[in-house]
């Protein structure tokens, strides 16, 4: 018993000595987007991109299928409804962008609902190898699309 609770003060001890390290975010508003169309039928919207790093980002906005059964990006056999500029965009320092995307019903879409994934993956950015990031993840967004026919 006691030394456990000496484990655990020197490891509350350790944990509190730690510096604080200042962890950027990102942020992509909203999230989803669910949209109920008929076959043929279009549909324009539009999602915020704010950049709450220090520095300039570019983002590239790629369309990708989801599966949300097994969490998983498409690549083949299935359906790419969302139309998107392909351009790279350059966001400025706490910014905040619009983009704009279009939903683009085939007409021989069967019934049923159907999921698409709006990436915005930063181009300039090393990932793991980037210095400032302590964590070592990168920064990519996504945004669900979600279509209903």
């Amino acid at each position: 018993m006691k030394i456990k609770s000496i484990f655990t003060i020197g490891f509350l001890s350790i944990l509190f000595l730690l510096p604080l390290t200042r962890v950027n975010a990102n942020s992509l508003s909203p999230a989803i987007t669910q949209t109920m169309l008929s076959s043929g039928d279009t549909f324009d919207s539009k999602i915020l991109f704010t950049n709450t790093t220090n520095k300039t980002v570019y983002i590239l906005p790629t369309v990708a299928g989801y599966n949300p059964k097994t969490s998983s990006i498409l690549v083949k056999d299935t359906y790419f409804f969302v139309k998107t500029d392909t351009e790279t965009f350059k966001v400025e320092s706490g910014a905040t962008i619009s983009l704009s995307y279009k939903i683009v019903v085939p007409p021989n879409l069967p019934l049923g609902t159907y999921f698409n994934l709006i990436i915005l993956k930063q181009t300039n950015d090393a990932g793991f190898l980037n210095p400032q990031n302590s964590v070592g993840a990168v920064d990519n967004l996504s945004h669900l699309v979600v279509l209903h026919i």
